[in-house]
């Protein structure tokens, strides 16, 4: 059972599986982690996960304040960007839980992450072409009340002409 149980976990591809020590060093690594992240098991573990962040997030510390608040609250989600080994983005969906041994003593983190890249352009492409119906939008309503003044400039300057046609036919 343990040994199916391990098998599944390896070969799952949509879902990156990672195992880290209680100070995020790559423990374990599945099929699908080394799918996402383009990187072997052989060339990762031993390594720190903090490899997979950008530089703006390793300034605010994010790995750090996830893997304590995994460690506080039992877990972390987080969405945002993240590097491959090819220096390629991914938008990430992660999860960090803390796991701890019989006594209660931390050992270590799984983290999970999913590939969510085309969810997040096809989000973008949805925000930008409402963003652009909205311009269009504005614009239809000011080409609106242009064409209103015109209309009603031309109505008043044609019924002076026929006031006068009126008057001169009397």
């Amino acid at each position: 059972s343990e040994q199916r149980y391990h098998k599944m976990i390896a070969e799952v591809q949509e879902y990156a599986i990672i195992m880290l020590d209680p100070d995020g060093n790559i423990q374990n690594w599945n099929t699908g982690a080394q799918m996402i992240k383009g990187y072997s098991a052989d060339e990762i573990i031993g390594k720190n996960f903090r490899i997979f962040y950008l530089t703006e997030d390793l300034s605010k510390r994010l790995p750090d304040k996830l893997l304590k608040e995994a460690r506080l609250k039992g877990k972390a989600n987080f969405e945002g960007w993240r590097k491959r080994k090819d220096g390629s983005l991914f938008w990430g969906s992660i999860t960090i839980t803390a796991l701890h041994d019989s006594s209660g003593e931390l050992i270590g983190y799984s983290k999970v992450t999913r590939d969510l890249t085309q969810k997040k352009k096809n989000e973008d492409e949805l925000k930008r072409n409402a963003l652009e119906l909205e311009l269009k939008n504005h614009e239809l309503e000011r080409l609106n009340s242009e064409l209103s003044s015109f209309a009603y400039i031309v109505s008043h300057d044609l019924k002076e002409p026929i006031r006068k046609i009126e008057i001169f036919g009397r």
